[in-house]
């Protein structure tokens, strides 16, 4: 049976379905019956679709233990094989965890400029609203902490424009 005249769901339905892997894996591993070579281009193919889906730690160890169980090359290609798996699983595993870091950073800063356009609106009204420019080009979500700490406990407009200055000062000398 070959994977293209199997009844599965298409790629798009397929992509963050375990069973659909695993079944997908199954039907490679009985069509590369006798190349090892197919068979290891294949295990490598489902191997590396395991990170990159985006499933969870859990469910990759799993669909992993199982793929390489259905899935056997002769001992050489194995280890050959998760080498380069190893390899390639910890350059995305960096990158992932680079574009997740920055992902988390850019929500952060978000967040902490809505609280502080929301505490300026609050306190200090439409003229408040005017100091968020200046906010808007801070990124440092250390320095956006800050300012809404100090947005809070100002008692004017004027000192939380002073405040926002002195931080974003010297948030752009670090």
């Amino acid at each position: 049976m070959s994977l293209a005249n199997s009844p599965l769901a298409t790629e798009a339905d397929i992509c963050y379905n375990p069973f659909a892997i695993a079944t997908m894996a199954f039907l490679k591993t009985l069509e590369t019956k006798g190349s090892n070579q197919g068979r290891y281009q294949w295990k490598k193919f489902f191997l590396l679709e395991l990170y990159r889906r985006g499933l969870s730690r859990e469910t990759i160890l799993v669909l992993f233990e199982f793929i390489g169980i259905i899935m056997a090359l002769p001992e050489e290609l194995d280890q050959a094989l998760y080498d380069e798996i190893r390899q390639t699983s910890e350059d995305k595993q960096m990158s992932i965890l680079a574009i997740a870091e920055r992902k988390g950073r850019e929500e952060g800063m978000h967040l902490v400029r809505e609280m502080i356009s929301d505490v300026l609106e609050i306190k200090f009204g439409a003229a408040g609203m005017n100091l968020l420019n200046r906010i808007a080009q801070i990124n440092d979500l250390a320095a956006l902490q800050k300012i809404r700490l100090a947005v809070k406990q100002a008692q004017s407009l004027e000192q939380a424009e002073r405040m926002i200055l002195d931080i974003s000062t010297n948030d752009h000398k670090d």
